[in-house]
């Protein structure tokens, strides 16, 4: 398309110089002008062809890029779990089920080997017990057949075990000096029972004074180096 046009000029330019031409035979004074219009067409020519002879740029497409549209993924907000009332059972099930569950206990009443004397007692000031006792319907006491337990001021509750399963009688010390003991609650329990809180029943020595109080306990007051008393009834049937 370019070539076209510079042929078209060069065609016009050869027109204007022959009119000029034609045009200087009648008037000589248009030489000066037709030579600086043929020195200004000549310079459009040299540059018209130098434009001419320039490579042209070959202009590359440029790859359409593909826009692609952004997807966003949705937000997924978080899912609280919502609680669900928990089935009530009814309290005849759970109280069954329990119960199950549990595993049977056996009471097992483990009774000890031994004879023991039990009882509660108050003293004014610390002694020791002596329990003397006899086995086999034997009558008399004798120190081979005795049990010591250590007693303090103030109210105690006793448990003095005796080293056989029966006695026939028996018989209780306090101590080796002058005291004030209130007593209560005897009874011989183990491997052999008995009530032993009908003091009518009961022999003393070296007690200056008893009382039976009204809580069915009963206070002395001795006075001697061997206080004690015995209980009359045999324990064992004779």
């Amino acid at each position: 398309m370019q070539k076209d046009d510079i042929k078209n000029q060069k065609e016009k330019l050869t027109a204007k110089c022959c009119q000029f031409c034609a045009e200087v035979k009648k008037d000589p004074k248009q030489l000066i002008v037709g030579a600086i219009i043929l020195v200004v067409a000549l310079l459009l020519l040299f540059f018209a062809f130098k434009e001419s002879d320039k490579p042209q740029e070959k202009v590359v497409p440029q790859p359409v890029v593909e826009q692609k549209a952004e997807v966003k993924e949705p937000v997924v907000e978080p899912t609280v779990p919502v609680a669900q009332p928990k089935e009530e059972e009814p309290e005849d099930l759970i109280t069954e089920s329990q119960e199950e569950l549990k595993p049977v206990k056996e009471v097992i009443k483990i009774e000890p080997k031994n004879a023991v004397l039990t009882f509660t007692a108050k003293a004014a000031q610390d002694f020791d017990y002596q329990v003397f006792y006899t086995v086999e319907r034997e009558v008399w006491f004798d120190p081979t057949h005795v049990v010591t337990h250590k007693a303090k001021a103030g109210t105690h509750k006793y448990s003095i075990v005796l080293p056989v399963k029966e006695i026939f009688r028996l018989r209780l010390d306090f101590g080796e000096a002058p005291n004030k003991v209130t007593i209560k609650d005897i009874y011989l329990t183990g491997s052999q029972t008995a009530d032993l809180n009908d003091f009518t029943l009961y022999d003393f020595n070296q007690i200056d004074s008893y009382k039976v109080n009204k809580d069915n306990s009963l206070t002395i007051n001795a006075s001697g180096n061997d206080p004690f008393m015995i209980y009359q009834k045999a324990l064992l049937a004779e």
